[in-house]
């Protein structure tokens, strides 16, 4: 969002980004707020009314803390929150220094519920065997279930691993299952030497 300049003309305060930006009941809400020019002396803070889906109003301010400077800017951080499921929350953010005064224009957003998501992952293979071969308990034509348990699977399970709030059902067919087994206890030599 940009701001407009400041009633000195000089400090615009711009609110910038949300996070989350789809808020989220339970859930606080952070803001990024950015001043120009960078000058000693800076205070920024958002005002914010919050309505319940009963009919109550609650108003506040929250200050804003400095996080760094880059470029010819300042920026800030200010958490709000946490909101209740279907709370309509509006705010801008002010600041001011010694040069003069700006505020953000209002903005509003309603808080949704939290949104849960079942991941699963469902692996299944066809029936690759050739039981005609004259090998006991037939060969396999293609080397697909070996491939994709070598590539694919391990990897799939490496992800997760790599983000353990990350939670997901993972589905094995019980052919995928016995095509794998099997697939692993053979010999190389078994597959043929040439893919159709």
């Amino acid at each position: 969002m940009r701001a407009p300049t400041g009633r000195s003309g000089h400090e615009p305060v711009a609110p910038d980004p949300r996070y989350p930006p789809l808020a989220q009941a339970g859930e606080p809400v952070a803001l990024e707020i950015g001043t120009w020019p960078i000058e000693p002396g800076q205070s920024v803070w958002v005002e914010y009314r919050l309505e319940h889906l009963d009919g109550t109003l609650r108003e506040g301010r929250a200050e804003a803390l400095w996080q760094h400077n880059q470029g010819e800017n300042s920026y800030w951080r200010v958490e709000l929150g946490p909101f209740g499921k279907g709370d309509r929350v509006v705010y801008r953010a002010l600041g001011k220094s010694p040069a003069g005064w700006a505020e953000s224009p209002k903005t509003t957003f309603r808080v949704g519920p939290k949104l849960y998501l079942s991941l699963m992952w469902h692996q299944h293979q066809p029936i690759y065997k050739d039981t005609s071969h004259p090998e006991p308990g037939g060969s396999y034509r293609q080397p697909w279930v070996r491939l994709h348990a070598i590539r694919d699977y391990y990897s799939m399970a490496a992800l997760v691993a790599a983000h353990p709030g990350v939670h997901l059902t993972l589905n094995l067919t019980p052919l995928c299952c016995g095509s794998s087994r099997t697939t692993w206890s053979m010999e190389l030599p078994t597959w043929p030497r040439s893919l159709p």
